[in-house]
């Protein structure tokens, strides 16, 4: 091969064989751009770590004890047809299972009474009945004058006679303590003061349930 030749083929395969890519250097410029970037994903990580601890795990919602025995969660409404809630507070309530929705009890009198729908009903009815107390059931009413002058027929719920039929104790049941309730009773001593009362809550109901005997 001539010299001519050599050269010729030389510069042929140096423009046409592909060179190996080298990469590009970088600029400072675009160095701290990526260095910011990486700068704002690591923040954001962060701050979803930050914001998913916070919350914390999920708690269930305090429960409510409902007149009718059954428990839900508290902000939800009741069923159609309840009675309003009572709420059990900071103190739980130790109230024993209530008797069936059938259970007979017996007052003074030997009339049957059934309290289906309330199992507050029947282990107050059981307490009596366990000590031994001669009650009737909401047999009548006191005539009691409102604010507004007007005559109100006031019924306790159970009524506690002695050996000589003379009545000793007036029970209200109550789910919860409230103004109205107590209002009722201070009017009820001002203008009745020789009878005594007592408003039994579900609280109180489960300390009298404690006790060996009862003072009346």
């Amino acid at each position: 091969m001539s010299r001519k030749r050599f050269t010729e083929f030389s510069l042929y395969t140096l423009y046409t064989t592909p060179m190996t890519e080298r990469p590009k250097p970088t600029t400072p410029a675009a160095r701290a751009a990526k260095l910011e970037q990486a700068l704002k994903e690591v923040r954001a990580q962060k701050a979803r770590e930050e914001m998913k601890s916070s919350r914390g795990p999920l708690k269930a919602k305090p429960s409510t004890i409902a007149s009718d025995g059954t428990a839900r969660a508290e902000g939800t409404a009741a069923p159609k047809g309840s009675k309003p809630a009572f709420r059990a507070g900071s103190k739980r309530l130790d109230l024993p299972e209530a008797p069936p929705p059938n259970t007979l009890f017996y007052d003074l009198e030997g009339q049957g009474h059934t309290f289906p729908d309330s199992p507050f009903k029947r282990l107050a009815a059981e307490l009596l009945s366990r000590h031994k107390k001669r009650w009737k059931y909401r047999p009548f009413g006191f005539p009691l004058m409102m604010p507004s002058n007007r005559e109100h027929d006031l019924y306790f719920d159970f009524y506690v006679f002695d050996n000589m039929n003379t009545l000793v104790k007036l029970i209200t049941l109550s789910p919860r303590d409230s103004r109205e309730i107590w209002d009722r009773v201070g009017r009820f001593k001002q203008q009745y003061s020789m009878y005594s009362q007592e408003v039994w809550t579900p609280q109180i109901l489960a300390e009298l349930l404690k006790k060996r005997t009862l003072k009346f």
